[in-house]
């Protein structure tokens, strides 16, 4: 098979270049992966999605991977999008799937199917919102102020009850920039016990880790210290991983679901279908199931 593996675009920024891998073409996680398509004996090439669109055609399958400087430039991405369907490129996981998970609102949708999901609301420019008259009503002592189209925790803040002044000033700057907002309640599981992420190749769970931030720190992404640590996760917790993917995910070669636990229960905070690390390097195996599915497409 002939394999295109979609990755970063040409531009340079230090936001997502923390996560590339170092004077390569591949970040590390998607190294492995190449690895053991190559081994199969497939020809793999790297392909940034903001090439001419001529050189993504004439490959059996093109793999969405570590697009992340897409987040600062939506635009341009959302175009390269309705290029490949005016062009009939077909992507894996495919364009309606980006589409809908570009946005944090996917949220709005899992919450509908009564799934639990970090208790978080959504504002937008249509109305005034006082952050005072909201954290009252949910009884929350901390919370997050984030951008709905977001990624590696940028634009995040945690503030607490008695900042709400300073939260405020953030919140409206954010809605005038961006448009919308989201306020999600701080669960303090994310500093002890880490975020779980669940991946998900086909319609089987192949592996999980926990992100776990450093100390002091909310955040669990690299740049903030962060890092993953290898765990098994109980068979209840990755059957309610499983139950938003199948309302997000079914049927597509891959997923990642990140949530923290809570008495048992899995609370989602995102489900990753555009280009999630999927650590490889925890599971020997993991490149190998993956490698599967795709051969399947």
């Amino acid at each position: 098979m002939k394999i295109g593996i979609i990755i970063k675009g040409n531009y340079h920024d230090p936001f997502t270049a923390v996560y590339s891998n170092e004077g390569g073409t591949y970040t590390d996680d998607d190294q492995i992966l190449v690895n053991e398509l190559v081994n199969r004996g497939h020809q793999v090439k790297a392909i940034r999605w903001d090439s001419d669109l001529e050189f993504q055609k004439g490959y059996d399958v093109l793999l969405v991977r570590s697009t992340w400087d897409f987040l600062l430039r939506v635009n341009q991405f959302n175009e390269w999008l309705d290029k490949c369907d005016s062009q009939d490129v077909k992507l894996w996981n495919p364009t309606a799937v980006i589409r809908k998970n570009i946005s944090k609102r996917y949220l709005e949708v899992l919450s509908r199917n009564q799934l639990n999901i970090i208790p978080s609301v959504f504002i937008d420019n249509k109305n005034e919102t006082s952050l005072a008259a909201l954290i009252e009503e949910k009884s929350w002592q901390d919370f997050i102020i984030k951008p709905v189209i977001s990624g590696g925790a940028k634009g995040t803040v945690k503030y607490s009850a008695d900042d709400l002044k300073n939260a405020q000033v953030y919140l409206n700057q954010m809605i005038e920039s961006e448009g919308e907002a989201l306020v999600q309640d701080f669960m303090p599981e994310i500093c002890s016990k880490g975020e779980w992420s669940f991946v998900f190749f086909g319609e089987k769970f192949s592996h999980a880790v926990r992100k776990v931030p450093a100390k002091g720190e909310f955040r669990e992404q690299a740049q903030y210290g962060g890092g993953a640590v290898s765990d098994n996760p109980s068979e209840t917790l990755i059957a309610q991983a499983d139950q938003f993917r199948e309302i997000l995910a079914k049927d597509l070669p891959f997923a990642r679901i990140d949530g923290i636990e809570r008495e048992g229960r899995l609370y989602v905070n995102e489900v990753e279908l555009i280009d999630p690390r999927l650590f490889f390097q925890f599971d020997k195996n993991a490149a190998s199931r993956l490698a599967d599915v795709i051969e399947s497409l």
